[in-house]
């Protein structure tokens, strides 16, 4: 079972509801640039999860910040990948791979969300907290020194 799959059923066997996550030291990977995206990203999320608490998953709103924030994290992986590419970060094709299962995870949970219930909605919403913690603090710091060992910042 991939972690995408995990993560969604275990979500849906919680039953928990989604708190937005507090920005920290513990998510930065010590470069200014990405530290900002993935602030940017954060913010998105934690606008999603307050916004769901009062609106229909059918609302424009919801789907306007599901939008921002994967067009968003289209640019903040590209920038990612860039860095990767010109400094011949090792893990670049593993990390490139989990990139694109997110967006296709996502873009798959999104269509289902014309189809099903708010349940599919909280289903989404976890799956993106669960998704972003996950890579900010195990995958991305997986290049924090790496990067700057090479004199990022």
């Amino acid at each position: 079972m991939d972690l995408e799959s995990k993560l969604i059923m275990d979500f849906q066997k919680s039953g928990i509801k989604r708190e937005p996550l507090q920005w920290s030291g513990r998510f930065s990977v010590g470069i200014k640039d990405l530290d900002i995206q993935h602030l940017k990203l954060i913010n998105l999320l934690n606008r999603l999860i307050q916004v769901s608490e009062t609106n229909s998953i059918h609302s424009e709103i919801i789907k306007s910040i599901l939008e921002e924030m994967t067009t968003y994290a289209q640019v903040h992986f590209k920038t990612e990948e860039k860095l990767m590419e010109t400094y011949d970060f090792p893990q670049i094709r593993e990390h490139k791979k989990r990139h694109l299962d997110f967006q296709v995870k996502t873009m798959d949970l999104y269509e289902e969300l014309g189809k099903n219930t708010e349940q599919q909605a909280g289903v989404l919403y976890g799956f993106l907290t669960d998704w972003w913690t996950h890579h900010i603090l195990q995958e991305d710091m997986a290049y924090k020194e790496f990067f700057i060992d090479k004199g990022l910042r």
